[in-house]
């Protein structure tokens, strides 16, 4: 007990979410997509996490599909932040787990096109565009929503 500092070992045995988590602006409130934890969030953010892997096809499915309504769906429900898994959506992108249809993919690669600043680690696209076996456990991507405080 005490051997090893604590953000030392979560990064060992949590890899690249830990800190993910640990950079999430205090008073921010984040959606996660394709990642089910919130184990480590601070008390200062609020997290939402997927723990049914269907946050982003949920809220695709309340507003029609169209990124710029999901993006306003959110900062009115005062979310400021998305931290998206991307080796899990591209999980979800390949046989036999597709969940994530190209037209979901798309919609978010237009929402963080236009309606969102990367704030931490590779563009999206980058990942997607990754062999399956190049992407498995890539990382956390964190976008900041425009328009909110």
């Amino acid at each position: 007990l005490g051997a090893e500092p604590a953000d030392r070992y979560q990064d060992r045995r949590l890899g690249e979410y830990a800190p993910a988590v640990r950079s999430l602006p205090a008073g921010s409130k984040v959606l996660f997509l394709w990642e089910p934890r919130s184990y480590l969030c601070p008390v200062t953010v609020l997290c939402q996490p997927d723990a049914f892997l269907y946050n982003w096809r949920y809220l695709l499915h309340r507003t029609g599909g169209d990124p710029a309504a999901a993006a306003a769906d959110l900062r009115a429900a005062g979310y400021t932040h998305l931290l998206v898994y991307s080796g899990g959506l591209r999980f979800f992108t390949e046989p036999p787990n597709v969940e994530a249809e190209p037209q979901h993919v798309q919609a978010l690669l237009d929402l963080a096109a236009r309606d969102a600043t990367l704030v931490v680690g590779a563009p999206l696209a980058d990942t997607l565009a990754l062999p399956p076996a190049q992407a498995a456990g890539r990382g956390y991507v964190l976008y900041a929503l425009h328009g909110t405080p």
